[in-house]
């Protein structure tokens, strides 16, 4: 069923003007309000008048994260957006606050399998009054019941609710994502991947990386941005290897274009030669502003994938310098003295590293951060796992994983962990 399908008809009652959504053969009573509006996909929307529901995305994947549904369920998840438009406060994202409505007449309360989607609602988030906040819901539905109306009540008396397409219809929803490689070359990726390992960590990087593509390059959308670029700490300020062109279909010619454009991504990273800091909020920050990233203009959602060995260093702004050692933090042998060249960029980049991948986030992008090597241990792991929990893509199974951050130290680890990441190795 297209969005075109999807049609409002209406009855007068002595109750008023009832609205119904009118899905194939399924009539929905979706309340009596007489300024119920449509949305521009065609969906009826309502509520309050102070909040916004808006459907991105409809999918009924066979697992989110690890996770499969119950015997006898399948699973629903749903890309909203939530605007704030007029509500004088913040107003929660938490997924208790959401509920499906079944065409069998059931009201299902969103899952917990939600805290493993991608970019996931959570008690964390809020939309601020002028705002709008994106994230996934997931709902385990009876077989054979059919999600047709989303709901959103926080309990404090703000409501809205929006009617739901087919899963695979409208918005983009149905088709692969976007995934940016983010790839740290800093000069510690020459270093051995373990102790007991000839191997260096760029090596690894490389021939993983030639794996994954080599099984899965067509099935998937690669492109791929690097830091630094220079041999001290020049951040990302381009796009190495373009995504795919848009399209709004995974047809025979846009696998071609991921065969194409994976090929062309590995031929980048083969030929890199390591150097310089760990630019890793500022190199963030430009995808988060980058067009060919954000605005592709087809709908499909978008996953940042870091790829890095030591902690984010080299931002000029940090407001902690070697002046202060403990909360500096210094990342290299030395930071130097008060004004020296790495007093304030040899710092550790922490806070910085999580508000933007946090950003990211609240614009509908999740991240996933893959540690490379023995050096993301200690107080590497610590840092990589907080930067993890926000990215709304955490790995959650215990192999490979460092409490929300994926764990390296081998080439088939990394093509695995790509696999895990991209949906490649999921099954149809």
């Amino acid at each position: 069923m297209t969005r075109d399908t999807v049609r409002l008809v209406a009855k007068r009652t002595a109750q008023g003007l009832v609205a119904f959504i009118l899905f194939g053969c399924g009539l929905l009573p979706v309340g009596p309000k007489p300024d119920s509006t449509r949305s521009d996909g065609g969906v009826a929307t309502g509520g309050g008048g102070s909040l916004t529901l808006a459907i991105d995305a409809v999918t009924a994947p066979a697992r989110v994260g690890t996770l499969t549904p119950a015997n006898g369920r399948t699973f629903l998840e749903v890309a909203l957006a939530l605007t704030n438009t007029s509500a004088a406060h913040a107003v929660g994202l938490d997924r208790a606050f959401f509920r499906v409505s079944t065409d069998t007449g059931l009201d299902v309360q969103a899952s917990g399998a939600t805290s493993v989607a991608q970019n996931p609602c959570a008690a964390d988030l809020s939309v601020a009054t002028g705002g709008t906040a994106r994230c996934h819901v997931v709902f385990e539905l009876p077989s054979g019941a059919h999600g047709t109306r989303l709901s959103y009540d926080d309990g404090q008396g703000d409501t809205t609710w929006s009617g739901l397409p087919a899963p695979g219809t409208g918005g983009g929803s149905g088709l692969k994502k976007n995934f940016m490689l983010l790839v740290d070359k800093s000069a510690s990726m020459n270093d051995p991947i373990d102790s007991s390992n000839i191997t260096t960590k760029l090596e690894a990087l490389k021939a993983g990386l030639g794996n994954f593509v080599a099984s899965s390059g067509a099935a998937v959308r690669l492109g791929l941005a690097l830091f630094p670029t220079d041999s001290m700490c020049g951040a990302t300020a381009s796009i190495t290897r373009d995504l795919p062109s848009p399209s709004t279909a995974d047809d025979g010619a846009a696998t071609d274009a991921c065969a194409t454009a994976s090929s062309g991504v590995l031929s980048s990273v083969q030929a890199i030669t390591p150097a310089g800091g760990t630019p890793t909020s500022i190199s963030l920050a430009f995808l988060g502003s980058a067009p060919s990233f954000t605005s592709t203009g087809d709908g499909r959602s978008g996953v940042v994938v870091l790829i890095t060995d030591g902690l984010p260093n080299c931002n000029p702004s940090n407001p902690n310098t070697c002046a202060d050692p403990l909360a500096c933090q210094c990342t290299l042998s030395s930071c130097g003295f008060s004004g020296s060249t790495f007093c304030t960029t040899g710092c550790l980049d922490q806070a910085a590293s999580v508000a933007q991948i946090r950003a990211l986030k609240s614009q509908g992008i999740s991240t996933a951060v893959v540690g490379i090597g023995a050096s993301v241990g200690g107080n590497t792991a610590l840092t990589l796992s907080a930067m993890a929990r926000e990215g709304g893509l955490a790995c959650t199974g215990p192999a490979r994983c460092l409490s929300g951050a994926w764990h390296v130290s081998s080439a088939a680890d990394l093509a695995a962990v790509l696999a895990d990441i991209t949906g490649a190795s999921a099954a149809p």
